[in-house]
């Protein structure tokens, strides 16, 4: 629509009201003049705004009797359950008045933590709300929920506030978009905007809504939702728009403004609101992309608003959710913003942040697919208990199209493994991560997994929904991070613990092997969330095997001499080395492995193995008045067990403190005379990157 056919609020407007009331013959539709139709919504105007504003049912009654009375409708009436009036022109377009969006209070100054309790049976059942259930869904429209993890294909988000002066959580909901690396369209929500809607992979509107019966006889409702533009008397004029409304695409709708966002005062207007078949005939979403509407009514159990949610799923919105009936504003936009810091992991301090660390990302089933057990229910949102309105999220039935889940990446567990495992396909070195993903984006050049910064390669086949498997660059550590299409996962931290553990054999007179272990590992020793709001728990794992930086030294020297009788015994060892950590269990030859076993505890235990060849070779001469005799052999090297102490869980720092222990009740030793001496000491072992007590969990 030109901006030239478009009465603006100004002079011009009420020049051509003037004229239009002194007689103007111009024609609206088949036979109405636009004359009888600029007198309708004035009359219309005048009306609503005297009505007192206490009871809504009352005014409503009101405006039908209204309505009946003038010359320039054919039909009227009441949609039962819906708060809304509507009206047939003459010409048999028609008119929607939607007195069903309240304003409601201002939000709090905090946002309540306390859970809502749903009404009794009897309550229910005595409310002026709808015959039927706020926790039903169209059973036809519900796809199975099994795989619910996908994020949208597609970075473009569309949002939209057609309703002027109106209270908005636009400009939060786009901040955290952008945050989240989506490229956001500030739809205006005009007719001439809302034609050219394609492959949007978000959908967020805030409008009126509102139902209207397309005939006395039709049992039927159409649905309509508010757009900006203003109704317009040369609107036959524009081919378009006279299309749209010949066909039922467009009709009229009534609803209020605030005239003064300070004072919060009312003012009813006029607009065009769109059908089911104007999204049929304009609309195309994106792969895996959610259709949200802060609309009244939106997804209530009359028969135009199925169609109207049918005719978006049909489009490919792969998720849509709307509220069940009349929603106060201030609820209604405290959901969804909260809706969306879940959706996105944004932890808006405004947005109802979490006790017991920041949150991750969550798929819609955790955030509102439970009335009762969600994160909207734990924060009383999601259901207006007023008015009985309920926030309902619908999957796309059609196989693959209802696969949304959430808006950006989600980590919950990770688990380093540095050793092959035999018929898997983890390898060592392999980083399994575990969250919700969604299906490979490969090879967009926007998705990637970091370790630290570093790039960790995806293996071929190696990312699903739920599971990444990457290949950590050597000695890798710290915050790691997945990006889908420049959307950001959570951060989760590896810790890397560094150590050095000197373990001496003593055996008689000089004899000693003395093995020196650098051993590195880097576990996640964060707690996670498990279920969305609870508290974090963990860790979740048992033992951390070494990294490939790894290393131990080995050194045998010293002799001993026993002389028994005439016998005279010397006993050397000799032998020294460096090994690495091996990749596989058990330890291929020449290297060797450690454990921490029994992590997070109550303590931890250090095991240590090592594989063939690396020893010591000792000697075993004896002296005899028969003869010299010489004995040799190798003692393949064995490290010790034993206990570091417990590990301190976060908030405490993960470090361990030195010690020692000497007290092994068996010390395995090359050939000696008696039995040897063991004993192993380590010095602190400081964890670098430890949790990060300000990530989301």
């Amino acid at each position: 629509m030109s901006s030239q056919r478009k009465l603006s609020r100004g002079p011009l407007r009420m020049v051509w009201i003037l004229l239009l009331l002194a007689g103007s013959s111009a024609v609206s539709g088949y036979g109405q003049t636009a004359q009888e139709k600029a007198s309708a919504f004035a009359a219309i105007k005048a009306k609503w705004q005297s009505l007192p504003g206490v009871d809504r049912d009352a005014d409503n009654a009101e405006l039908l009797a209204f309505l009946r009375a003038r010359p320039e409708f054919s039909d009227s009436g009441i949609v039962a359950g819906s708060s809304t009036v509507w009206a047939k022109f003459n010409d048999g377009r028609v008119l929607i008045l939607a007195n069903n969006f309240e304003l409601g209070p201002p939000d709090p100054a905090a946002p309540s933590e306390i859970p809502f309790r749903l009404p009794s049976p009897e309550a229910q059942a005595n409310s002026k709300s709808p015959a039927h259930s706020v926790f039903s869904s169209p059973s036809e429209l519900l796809a199975p929920l099994a795989v619910a993890q996908e994020l949208p294909k597609t970075r473009q988000a569309r949002l939209m506030h057609p309703i002027r002066n109106w209270p908005t959580a636009v400009p939060n909901i786009r901040q955290w978009l952008i945050d989240a690396g989506y490229d956001v369209v500030d739809d205006p929500g005009t007719l001439t905007s809302l034609r050219t809607l394609a492959d949007d992979g978000i959908l967020y509107m805030e409008a009126h809504g509102g139902q209207a019966r397309v005939t006395p006889t039709d049992p039927g409702t159409k649905f309509a939702v508010w757009t900006a533009d203003e109704y317009d008397v040369f609107e036959d004029s524009d081919a378009k728009l006279k299309e749209d409304l010949d066909l039922g695409r467009v009709l009229y709708m009534g609803g209020n403004e605030l005239s003064d966002p300070v004072t919060r005062e009312l003012v009813p207007v006029f607009h065009y609101g769109i059908t089911d078949k104007f999204v049929t005939e304009y609309w195309k979403f994106g792969a895996n992309s959610l259709a949200y509407f802060t609309v009244c009514q939106s997804d209530g159990g009359g028969i135009g608003v199925q169609d109207f949610k049918n005719a978006v799923l049909a489009k490919g919105a792969s998720v849509y959710a709307g509220w069940s009936q009349s929603v106060r504003t201030n609820i209604a936009l405290r959901t969804a913003k909260l809706v969306f810091d879940r959706l996105l992991g944004a932890n808006d301090p405004n947005a109802f942040p979490e006790q017991y660390f920041k949150q991750r990302p969550f798929e819609w089933l955790s955030i509102g697919g439970d009335p009762l057990q969600s994160d909207l229910a734990q924060h009383s949102l999601g259901i207006d208990i007023t008015t009985g309105a309920l926030l309902s999220f619908t999957p796309n039935s059609i196989a693959g199209l209802g696969d949304f889940g959430l808006l950006a990446p989600s980590i919950m567990l990770m688990s380093p493994i540095e050793v092959d495992l035999p018929f898997t396909p983890f390898t060592a070195g392999t980083l399994q991560i575990t969250g919700a993903f969604g299906s490979d984006p490969r090879p967009d050049p926007d998705s990637k997994v970091t370790v630290g910064g570093l790039d960790c390669p995806v293996k071929p086949n190696g990312w699903t929904p739920d599971l990444i498997l990457c290949d950590m660059p050597s000695g890798a550590a710290g915050d790691v991070v997945v990006t889908v299409r420049k959307h950001q996962s959570n951060k989760a931290r590896l810790t890397k613990w560094d150590g050095t553990f000197a373990y001496a054999i003593e055996g008689d007179g000089s004899l000693k092997a003395t093995i020196t272990y650098h051993a590195l590992f880097r576990p996640d020793v964060r707690k996670v969330r498990t279920v969305i709001h609870l508290p974090p728990i963990g860790p979740f794992f048992t033992t951390a095997t070494l990294t490939d930086e790894s290393t131990a030294s080995y050194a045998c020297s010293g002799s001993a001499v026993s002389t028994v009788g005439s016998t005279t015994t010397t006993i050397t060892w000799t032998g020294a080395g460096n090994v690495p950590a091996s990749r596989v269990l058990p330890p291929s030859a020449n290297s060797f492995q450690m454990g921490l076993n029994g992590i997070p505890g109550p303590t931890v235990q250090v095991t240590t193995d090592h594989g063939p060849e690396p020893g010591c070779d000792w000697t075993s001469v004896l002296v005899t008045p028969d003869g010299t005799y010489t004995q040799t052999g190798h003692w393949r090297l064995k490290g010790p067990e034993f206990d570091i102490g417990v590990m301190p869980i976060e908030p405490s720092d993960p470090s361990f403190p030195g010690g020692s222990k000497s007290d092994f009740p068996f010390c395995d030793a090359p050939q000696t005379f008696t039995p040897a001496r063991c004993r192993v000491d380590w010095g602190p072992i400081p964890a670098a990157f430890r949790p990060d007590p300000n990530s989301a969990r």
